[in-house]
């Protein structure tokens, strides 16, 4: 690809911060890496997918997922800012959004491809926000349980703006999330600063976010039929605002398709990378 077509980092911090966040899986672990260490692979090698973790929620802690994506992709993924190994505090959609173009346009760099962005929750509003503009460092991305609608939005969210019960709620969301945390008291701790922040721009980043038109991107959702964090009401909701139309549906899942349903998650792909192509 001509190199003039490849985003420059326009984060302000990427400079360290990026590398030490940034984690490719290798031998079925994650591994922080550098890009300038990757080397150069042949031309057959598996397209690289990349992993945009919710809240709460870090980079490395995808359960079983990325060893059944691994089969068929060369998997990367990355702490959020406020998240994980991120020294950054936690951030509003637009700088996260920035963030992914960066992360996005290093591994195009480092691998010769563009990657394939699989966003989970709320890093599906953040890769729906970055997909908007001209900028964009990627063009396929696969949205897994997104809440990119208001009516992904439930009372508990709104307990996080409360000065009192705020933290309260985001101390406890954080204790009872240590599988997709870590599970030192600084990561809950971590966590609970960085839920709140989120979950009070979200409130308004949602709502704010303008309808457009993406149906020329190739974008494509998957979703649980009893998922009562991002219910199949806001899934229409969101798909509507954005003309998105590719919905498909694993029947009884929950919120936690990445940790629950892998394998649907890898035959979705799978069909969506082929319409897509």
């Amino acid at each position: 690809m001509n190199e003039g077509n490849i985003v420059c980092p326009i984060f302000e911090v990427v400079g360290n911060e990026i590398l030490e966040a940034v984690y490719r899986f290798t031998n079925r672990n994650w591994q922080k890496i550098e890009f300038a260490e990757i080397s150069d692979h042949p031309t057959d090698r598996r397209p690289p997918m990349l992993l945009v973790h919710g809240q709460p929620g870090c980079g490395s802690r995808w359960g079983f997922l990325p060893s059944s994506l691994d089969q068929r992709f060369e998997m990367y993924s990355y702490d959020r800012p406020g998240w994980g190994m991120s020294r950054t505090k936690a951030q509003d959609i637009t700088s996260n959004a920035h963030l992914l173009n960066s992360v996005a346009a290093q591994i195009h760099r480092a691998t010769g491809q563009e990657p394939i962005i699989m966003a989970y929750s709320y890093g599906a509003a953040i890769a729906l926000m970055s997909l908007s503009t001209s900028k964009s460092a990627f063009s396929t991305a696969l949205l897994i349980a997104p809440a990119i609608s208001p009516q992904a939005i439930n009372r508990y969210d709104k307990l996080f703006g409360y000065r009192i019960f705020g933290p309260i709620a985001a101390f406890v969301t954080s204790l009872f999330s240590t599988k997709y945390i870590g599970s030192g008291f600084r990561e809950v701790l971590r966590s609970s600063r960085s839920l709140r922040v989120e979950a009070k721009n979200l409130l308004s980043e949602l709502a704010d976010m303008p309808n457009q038109d993406l149906s020329k991107k190739k974008i494509a959702i998957l979703a649980g039929t009893a998922d009562f964090v991002t219910p199949p009401e806001s899934i229409y909701d969101g798909a509507k605002k954005f003309s998105l139309s590719s919905i498909e549906w694993v029947n009884g899942g929950s919120h936690l398709l990445p940790w629950k349903n892998g394998d649907a998650i890898l035959s979705f792909t799978e069909r969506a990378i082929i319409r897509t192509e």
